[in-house]
């Protein structure tokens, strides 16, 4: 062995920087991965050799110089140590030798291999052997070179990592493999920067992988027109500001903890006879921040007890359905638009913008333009909450919103619009509060069977009927101060027959033709509706002049808030319909929101039915202001939205404690009004622990803190 000794010079440390800190740095991000080995400190001693490669060079020279360079790669690897480092100077290396397995270049230590430059340096495998395998506890980095035309199984990979190697590849394109790609067995990390990996073609009639591993940071690069899959994970998989596209089957696959955040997943499922998605989550935790899916045969599909969030982002141009959610498994999407898929399906009951089997959560969101229908929430399975989201201009063969058969569904301050068949079709349960369906080519909501709910809706303009309910009240629990009118064909279409009875109607409903029902008529002139337009709040609304026979009208309680989250009521009481003229935005100060007001025909009442906290806030975290006893009976004022589509809790005022209200756990009480009576309370902001003062510095300011009874029942207001 040519050796020399190195003390660690700036040189040196740059050296270790480079092959430790980004794995640390890695390390940190994914968490519970082993630690790695301390760097050495500045004063500290080690043995490390430089070698060197160049395609004027020999395999008899020294190696140890720029100018006395080997001329294999092979040849250096197998002079070289634990923390040594390889240079590889321009040109191509046909690396067809034998040392560990089918691979030609076998690593078992820590070891650092530079080349000149993606584009100037070539390592070729000749489409004989793989080109680098990493395994035992080896520590590897390969950086600035392009690995190609490497074959074989066992291992082969254009890079194979086995074992428990950690392995850094940055700058570097791995082209035309035979097999895989980038494939990892070990239980350490491998972290990929700027790293390409195309042109992956099957083996013997399998493998064609890009990137396949266990715990995966991939930070951008581009995995592209691979045979089989783009990227695959099984453990951790971190990826940031990657392209994906054109791979064969899917192009991203986790059964582990994904985190995706700018990523572009496109062009995948183009192989075979399975329609393979762009993002397949299969029994793992996802999330998506400001990621594309766009142009794959199905869009993402989420399978066996997924979990996905999606922050941002847009799911587009898929042929076949753009998010596909199981019975087991269930997703949120916030600020998602989700258009232009299942273009395959069109003419069928087939697609749509989402179908979901499972749990879904669409908040702030756009759904649109999709085939075949925008939301399809499907069976007994299915649980759907809709929160400040616009469902629009859906086409084919399904509604808007189609909620099937025993499914349930929640839609609240939502614009269902210019959807080519029904707005919302409803089979389920379905409660709809403050949102808008209008501009529909049919009924801006069709009752088909199940048991619909409504309070402060406006159906208005919509084809056909704004409400048609072919069994009447058998399929409509309750009607409470909604709009319909100027629809095309009748504001309800009622059935006359014997099955059919009367809608149960609650506060002051409102139409325009007298098809309803309802006791109060106006003609389009005197409700005097203004068209569709941007109002204020996330979605867009009908907005009433303040002249309309609708202002003020509705008799009994109101929800404290309308479809933009202006808060009601204002004037003398809250106006029909989802839209409350001269309202202004409500806030968690507003009173409305902190003490309820009575109903005017009496308050609803909750009873306690066992021993139960008062919380001021969802759970123990907002702070207990004392247990409840089984028996006491307090004033209702509403349902906490917590946003999870299930009713947890219940808001009360306090029975003994002025000024203060009480979050209840809804087993533990009975109200006196259903849930699709109650308003909706916000959940207050978690409390801020105050920080504790120090000699040096004033105390801060004391945060309010709500009255609580001690446990003498006494009154106590700090």
């Amino acid at each position: 062995m040519y050796k020399k000794k190195l003390i660690i010079s700036v040189f040196a440390m740059t050296l270790t920087a480079l092959a430790c800190g980004p794995l640390d740095l890695a390390r940190d991000i994914l968490g519970n991965l082993p630690t790695s080995t301390p760097t050495p400190g500045i004063s500290e001693e080690r043995e490390s050799s430089l070698w060197y490669v160049a395609t004027d060079g020999d395999d008899s020279n020294s190696c140890a110089f720029i100018d006395d360079p080997c001329l294999t790669v092979q040849e250096a690897v197998s002079r070289s140590d634990d923390d040594d480092q390889i240079f590889i100077a321009a040109g191509t290396y046909p690396e067809t030798g034998f040392r560990e397995g089918s691979s030609a270049l076998g690593i078992d230590y820590n070891l650092i291999i530079t080349g000149a430059g993606r584009d100037s340096t070539f390592i070729d495998g000749g489409g004989l052997y793989g080109v680098f395998y990493a395994s035992g506890d080896a520590r590897v980095r390969i950086e600035d070179l392009t690995v190609q035309n490497a074959s074989g199984n066992s291992p082969g990979s254009g890079i194979e990592i086995r074992g428990n190697a950690d392995v850094i590849v940055e700058d570097v394109n791995v082209v035309d493999s035979i097999g895989n790609g980038i494939r990892s067995s070990s239980s350490g990390l491998v972290t990929l920067i700027n790293v390409n990996v195309t042109g992956t073609t099957q083996l013997e009639g399998s493998f064609g992988a890009g990137v396949s591993g266990g715990n995966l940071d991939i930070q951008g690069g581009e995995v592209a027109n691979n045979y089989m899959s783009g990227v695959s994970s099984a453990g951790l998989l971190a990826m940031n500001g990657t392209i994906v596209r054109d791979n064969g089957t899917y192009g991203v696959y986790s059964s582990g903890t994904a985190n995706l955040t700018g990523v572009d997943i496109s062009g995948h499922g183009n192989i075979l006879s399975m329609n393979h998605p762009g993002l397949w989550i299969d029994g793992g935790l996802a999330t998506l921040t400001n990621t594309d899916v766009f142009e794959n045969e199905e869009g993402i599909v989420l399978s066996d007890d997924a979990i996905l969030t999606m922050n941002g982002g847009n799911v587009y141009s898929n042929p076949r359905t753009g998010i596909l959610i199981d019975e087991t498994s269930e997703a949120t999407l916030e600020e998602v638009t989700v258009r232009d898929n299942a273009s395959f399906y069109a003419g069928t009951s087939l697609g749509g913008g989402i179908g979901s089997r499972g749990w879904l959560r669409v908040y702030s969101s756009l759904i649109e333009n999709n085939h075949n229908g925008g939301i399809l929430n499907q069976t007994e399975t299915g649980d759907l909450v809709v929160l400040d989201s616009t469902i629009r201009a859906n086409d084919g063969g399904n509604a808007g919103i189609y909620n099937g058969t025993l499914a349930r569904a929640y839609i609240n301050r939502s614009l269902i619009a210019d959807n080519e068949l029904d707005g919302i079709e409803n089979r389920g349960d379905m409660t709809m509060l403050n949102s808008t369906s209008t501009g529909n080519t049919n009924s801006g909501i069709i009752a088909v069977d199940g048991d619909l709910a409504m309070r402060f809706v406006t159906l208005a303009r919509n084809g056909e009927s704004g409400l048609s309910a072919f069994r009447g009240g058998n399929t409509v629990s309750l009607v409470r101060s909604i709009l319909a009118a100027e629809n095309g064909l009748d504001d309800c279409n009622i059935s006359s027959g014997p099955s059919a009875i009367p809608f149960p109607l609650q506060g002051t409903n409102v139409d325009s033709d007298a098809t309803c029902g309802f006791p109060e008529t106006f003609t389009p002139a005197e409700l005097r509706i203004g068209p569709l337009a941007d109002n204020g709040g996330e979605t867009w609304t009908l907005a009433l002049d303040p002249d309309s026979e609708a202002v003020d009208i509705v008799v009994g309680s109101c929800l404290g808030e309308d479809q933009r989250t202006f808060g009601r009521p204002v004037g003398a009481s809250c106006d029909a319909g989802a839209y409350e003229t001269g309202a202004s935005l409500l806030t968690l100060e507003d009173p409305d929101i902190v003490i309820g007001t009575p109903t005017p025909g009496g308050p609803s009442t909750v009873t306690i039915i066992t021993t139960t906290p008062c919380y001021n806030g969802p759970g123990p975290q907002y702070g207990l202001v004392s247990n409840l006893a089984s028996g006491v009976s307090t004033q209702l004022i509403g349902a906490g939205f917590t946003g999870n589509g299930n009713q947890d809790w219940l808001v009360a005022s306090h029975p003994n404690v002025a000024n203060t209200n009480c979050w209840l756990d809804s087993d533990d009480v009975t109200p006196s009004i259903p849930f699709s009576e109650m308003r909706l309370i916000t959940v207050p902001q978690p409390p801020t622990p105050t920080p504790k003062p120090t000699s040096d510095r004033p105390a801060p300011e004391d945060t309010p803190i709500p009255c609580y009874l001690n446990q003498q029942q006494q009154v106590i207001c700090p």
